[in-house]
């Protein structure tokens, strides 16, 4: 089981700034009196507190757990704001609390009963989709479904899972143990740029078939290793862990295994061939594209035949200096260990195993040990502990805990012409084998100098 907890600074101005609020403002405006104004009736609630804060005199307090991407519908673009409060707390369980003009929004943390979700995803055709995404957006978990479109996955009954595929609307809807998801076709994903070897371009214009994730959403996976993070992000993408170790990397395959040898896809960050994908920041990370079928060889050549994954780091903004610092910090333990017998009833019951296969036979209760050498081992082990030992090796070996600390600091700034970018990355992971400790410093700069136009 692991803890962790974030630095978040700005929490405690929150509760500072709400315990210093007057009560005059809030006594004379009623929620349903309010109304606040959408372009639409399908809004983020990243837009809903940009609305409200334009449009009222409440100054938003928003919780850290709030996935602020998530979206409600409204019965009409112009409603009242009690209205928009009450759809947040009946679709994603956000409740809201004022305090004179402040008013702030929290997720509320509801623990249900355990459920196993399943269910099949289709298409407008009624025909299975293959590789879609499921997301439990409580837990972060995610899944495929398999060539049927068939899915499952462990829930409380509260989740709320979130069901998407390249090219369809994506949807979220309750967990329930019998699932019948039906996701419409989207064609204005097409519009959407993506990243191809020779630049950027609208996905309706690629003949290929791409993937594409954001590195804001590997940021949350919150992973020590980029291989890691892609698992279960992108459909035709199989990410395998290769081991339980500390600081292990996974293996991906985009295209399979292929007959050249090396099944392994092509690494490009900002256009340069890397070896390891694991050696990138996960936090350095703007957008990562994938192109999985065989039209990416004409690009790459034959290093392309097992697919490419095209990185695109952060880069720093014209008359913008940013400075963002973050640490996590977490404990392992094991959930349950086997308890070894000591050795007086080890002897014993390897001495009953040997009478048992040789069928019993009488007087034969100590073939392997005597009643005399069990008794005389302890004082025995005291004169000559290597011929006759006592150890716990389970005890020895392993620890009881083992804690796991991430630091990540990056800063960035730049005029019209030139821009800069630093980022450093430090994570000392412990093992609870000593010798499997991870201990990892990352550095990485970016400069965009433009020389004339």
């Amino acid at each position: 089981m692991k803890n962790s907890f974030k630095i978040r600074i700005h929490q405690q101005l929150l509760l500072l700034f709400l315990f210093i609020a007057t009560t005059g403002w809030a006594q004379k405006h009623s929620l349903k009196e309010v109304e606040v104004r959408f372009s639409n009736q399908e809004v983020t609630i990243a837009q809903i507190v940009a609305v409200i804060e334009k449009q009222t005199e409440f100054k938003i307090f928003l919780d850290q757990a709030i996935n602020t991407q998530n979206k409600i519908s409204l019965p009409a673009p112009t409603v009242s704001l009690q209205v928009v409060l009450n759809t947040l707390q009946n679709k994603w369980a956000i409740a809201h609390q004022l305090d004179d003009q402040f008013l702030s929004l929290k997720q509320h943390q509801t623990k249900g009963k355990s459920i196993t979700a399943k269910g099949v995803i289709v298409g407008d055709d009624g025909l299975g989709l293959p590789g879609a995404t499921v997301v439990n957006l409580q837990s972060k978990q995610a899944v495929m479904s398999n060539l049927d479109g068939a899915f499952s996955m462990e829930a409380q009954e509260s989740d709320v899972l979130e069901f998407s595929f390249m090219g369809y609307q994506s949807l979220a809807q309750k967990a329930s143990g019998a699932m019948q998801i039906k996701l419409s076709e989207q064609a204005s994903a097409l519009d959407e740029i993506v990243v191809i070897g020779y630049g950027t371009i609208k996905k309706k214009d690629v003949t290929g078939s791409v993937g594409q994730v954001s590195g804001a959403l590997i940021e949350e996976r919150n992973t020590t290793q980029l291989s890691q993070a892609l698992q279960g992000q992108m459909s035709g993408v199989t990410v395998t862990r290769n081991s339980n170790k500390t600081g292990a990397g996974a293996t991906i395959r985009v295209r399979g295994i292929t007959t050249i040898g090396d099944s392994n896809p092509l690494i490009i960050v900002d256009g340069v061939a890397q070896d390891n994908i694991d050696e990138v920041n996960t936090n350095d990370i703007a957008e990562i594209s994938v192109l999985k079928d065989a039209a990416a060889a004409s690009i790459y050549g034959a290093r392309a035949a097992a697919g490419v994954i095209l990185i695109t780091t952060k880069r720093a903004k014209s008359g913008e200096f940013q400075f963002s610092y973050k640490a996590d910090y977490g404990i392992d333990k094991p959930t349950a260990m086997p308890q070894p017998v000591d050795y007086r009833r080890y002897m014993e019951m390897i001495n009953e195993m040997s009478w048992n296969d040789a069928g019993n036979p009488a007087n034969g209760q100590h073939s392997i040990y005597s009643q005399e050498v069990i008794q005389t081992w302890k004082q025995n082990n005291a004169l000559d502990p290597d011929q006759f030992p006592i150890t716990d090796w389970q005890d020895l070996l392993l620890k009881k805990s083992a804690y796991q600390q991430h630091h990540s600091f990056s800063m960035s700034g730049g005029g019209k012409k030139t821009r800069s970018r630093l980022s450093m990355d430090y994570d000392n992971n412990e093992a609870l084998y000593a010798i499997e400790n991870f201990k990892r410093i990352m550095m990485r700069l970016n400069n965009s100098v433009e020389i004339n136009s």
